[in-house]
């Protein structure tokens, strides 16, 4: 439509009074857009920036399970080795014990053992018997048998009192230590026709109910400090006591040769004296030193010898079985071995542990949220 030239005027004077009178609101409005667009350009920065953390968030939360599986594997791998830590060392403790036990018992085992054998070969256990020994015994096995009333050999018969008076006694009784004891001489000479017809040897029997027997001088039990009638120095059963006194007779056992001497010579006795060594002072005065040929020393042993070797026997099976023992466990390289493998896996999990800092995480996404909200007034 048209204006007629009046209403054109008109309206130019209208427009600018109120160009006049709305400035202010003008100037407000344009400073509004202006602000309308910062806030948009800012509200597409941040809607990207969003977008930007939302996707951090998302990668942070994935990385914070992870590490969080992470934390707990690690942790219970601590666990498991430190119960694998503790189990090792007390291993290692209880085997360390354990064979301090066996050393222990392998030393007193041994100290046994040693003082076996000792006895053994002071006892002659050690040397072979000679031929005619073991023919003797089995000769003496088979009377024993076959003729009721044989008692024995003189050596099997008795024994010193005391271990020191062996030598001794053993030169007493001289040859007649291997002498059968027998109840009569009709068994006797029973005994040595057997023998004869068996071609077994000879034996000397010592019948009881025959045999002369010299009684004891009862003064020499008491004659002299350190001397002692044989007889009196040896154990026996009564039933044989006139074959002991017939193989000792009034023969005496003298602590030193001073003893034998002062005896034989200061006081003039014809008695037969011998020394703990086994030096003799006859009755003639002659003296016959060193040891004795028909040492027995072995013979008083050989009532304990088989005691003696089950002992043995017994002490090398106990050495046998603790032997076996230590052989059964671990060594100590081993399980020092394993302890430090232990300790070192566990070294690297806690190290492992240290360098993720998995707790610092979660801060990390409560800033995120909290930048992912706008300010308030601000187009959500």
């Amino acid at each position: 439509m048209a204006l007629g030239e009046e209403s054109l005027t008109e309206y130019r004077k209208l427009k600018a009074a109120a160009s006049v009178l709305a400035v202010d609101e003008r100037q407000s409005l344009e400073t509004l857009t202006r602000e309308l667009k910062t806030v948009t350009r800012t509200l597409g920065q941040l809607k990207e920036k969003q977008t930007g953390l939302e996707e951090n968030r998302e990668s942070r939360t994935a990385d914070l399970e992870a590490q969080s599986a992470r934390k707990a594997e690690l942790d219970e791998k601590i666990a498991t080795l430190q119960v694998e830590l503790t189990k090792a060392r007390q291993d290692l403790d209880n085997q360390q014990s354990e064979r301090t036990r066996i050393r222990q018992l392998e030393a007193q085992a041994n100290e046994q053992l040693q003082n076996v054998y000792a006895q053994l070969l002071q006892a002659g256990v050690d040397k072979h018997e000679s031929e005619r020994e073991t023919k003797l015994k089995e000769t003496l096995a088979n009377l024993q048998r076959l003729f009721p009333g044989v008692r024995g050999r003189v050596v099997d018969l008795c024994k010193p009192a005391q271990r020191k008076y062996e030598t001794a006694v053993s030169v007493v009784l001289g040859w007649n230590i291997d002498a059968i004891v027998v109840d009569t001489e009709k068994i006797a000479i029973d005994c040595i026709e057997y023998m004869r017809n068996q071609r077994v040897g000879q034996a000397t029997f010592i019948p009881l109910d025959t045999i002369q027997a010299k009684p004891i001088n009862d003064k020499f039990r008491s004659f002299a400090k350190g001397a002692r009638l044989a007889v009196d120095v040896i154990q026996f059963e009564p039933t044989v006591e006139r074959a002991m006194h017939h193989a000792c007779g009034n023969a005496l056992v003298c602590d030193t040769m001073e003893v034998a001497r002062y005896v034989c010579y200061e006081k003039g006795q014809e008695v037969k004296a011998v020394t703990l060594e086994g030096t003799i002072i006859h009755k003639s005065g002659l003296i016959t030193g060193g040891k004795s040929t028909h040492n027995s020393g072995k013979k008083w042993d050989e009532k304990d010898v088989q005691g003696l070797t089950r002992t043995k026997d017994g002490l090398m099976t106990q050495l046998r079985d603790l032997a076996k023992q230590k052989s059964r466990g671990q060594t100590d390289e081993n399980l020092i071995a394993e302890i430090s493998r232990i300790e070192s896996a566990t070294t690297l999990a806690k190290d492992d542990l240290v360098r993720h800092p998995f707790i610092s995480r979660l801060p990390s996404l409560t800033v995120l949220e909290r930048v992912q909200t706008p300010p308030d007034g601000y187009p959500r």
